[in-house]
This record gives structure tokens, C-alpha cells and sequence, in this order.
């Protein structure tokens, strides 16, 4: 099947996102593993110079003083490079997440009517039941044009009815994962809110 050129966009670019998800794992799991064992050699260094600094002063005519410092430096730019590594983890999750939500291929009942329920004829509801909210009224399709007269105000409203519990769905939806949203991530209500629109 030929595809559009948008569809081919979004399946590379998603692919994209996938392969730079688990590359940016695999880097910070390395350089958090590397950094771990860099702090864990400096403090143990730095504790044995502590521990025996009367006798490497007697022994040695080092520069014990610098040694110390490149220690505390080593360090202190571990656990900087470390918290700087957790931030950047997490607004890189926060992307993911917001990527994710981009490429979600489920279709979902429309909240409006996709059609004028005004002028709609019996197969066109009996079909927008069917295809948008997989409701089967297929017998409406079989029956006299008498009958079908005294049924399609019941189909215009079941279509409206299932369309307004669609639109429901959607509000409560939309002020739950606002309100998440605020809670988890201090994003304000309103401005969650306004992004569904």
C-alpha cells in the first residue's frame, strides 16, 4: 500500500525517537557507571591520604595539598555531573512521554458529529454507528421506508447521545491528566487544558 508522505515522516521520525531513547540509556547508563567508579576511587584515595598524612609527609616530598584538592574536585564534579545527568534523565523522559502521545494510532469516538444529523438519511447513521462507535443497527438498513421514517429520529438520537457521552468522556479526561499534569509537574490547569484544544 502507497503511503502518504506524512505517514512516512511520522513512521522515521518515531522510529527516530525509539532508537534515541535507548542510545541516551545506554550513554548515561555507561557515564553513570564510569562517574560512580571515579568518585568511589577519588573518595577512597582521598581517605587513605587522610588516614596516613603524617607518614606519606615523612616518606614523600609530595605535593600533598594539591593532591587533595584534584581529589575533592574529582569529587564534587562527579556529584554535579551526576544531579546535572538526573535533570537532563528527566525532562528527556518528559519528552518521551510527549512524543509517545504523538504517535498513538488508536482512533477514538469524535466528541462532535461528523456528519449533519439534520439531514442524515437512515444508512448514513446506521454506518457512522457503525464505523465511529462499532454500534451494529444494520437492521435499520432491511426494513420498509415506513418503518424507517418512525426509526431514524431514534437513530439521529442515539447518535447524538452517543456522540454527547463521547464529548463527556473527553472533558473528564482532559481535567484528569490536567489535574496530573499540575500535581506531578506544577503545569497550571488552564494552560493544560487550552494544549487539548
Amino acid at each position: 500500500m502507497i503511503k502518504s508522505p506524512m505517514d512516512i515522516f511520522l513512521e522515521h521520525f518515531k522510529q527516530k525517537v525509539i532508537r534515541d531513547q535507548k542510545r541516551n540509556e545506554f550513554i548515561y547508563s555507561q557515564t553513570d557507571t564510569f562517574v560512580t567508579w571515579l568518585i568511589g576511587f577519588a573518595f577512597t584515595g582521598l581517605l587513605l591520604i587522610i588516614a596516613n598524612l603524617k607518614n606519606i609527609n615523612e616518606q614523600f616530598n609530595a605535593p600533598i595539598k594539591s593532591l587533595i584538592i584534584s581529589l575533592l574536585a574529582v569529587i564534587i564534579f562527579g556529584i554535579v555531573f551526576r544531579f546535572i545527568s538526573f535533570l537532563i534523565m528527566n525532562w528527556e523522559r518528559d519528552l518521551e512521554e510527549y512524543y509517545a502521545t504523538l504517535f498513538v494510532t488508536d482512533s477514538i469516538t469524535p466528541p462532535e458529529p461528523t456528519i449533519n444529523v439534520e439531514k442524515a438519511t437512515v444508512e448514513d447513521l446506521v454506518t457512522r454507528l457503525q464505523n465511529e462507535f462499532g454500534a451494529d443497527y444494520s437492521y435499520a438498513l432491511y426494513i420498509d421506508e415506513a418503518q424507517k421514517q418512525t426509526d431514524l429520529p431514534k437513530l439521529k438520537k442515539i447518535y447524538l447521545d452517543r456522540c454527547a457521552a463521547a464529548m463527556d468522556s473527553l472533558l473528564r479526561a482532559r481535567a484528569y491528566i490536567s489535574k496530573v499534569e499540575y500535581e506531578t509537574h506544577r503545569i497550571p490547569i488552564k494552560e493544560n487544558e487550552e494544549a487539548f484544544d
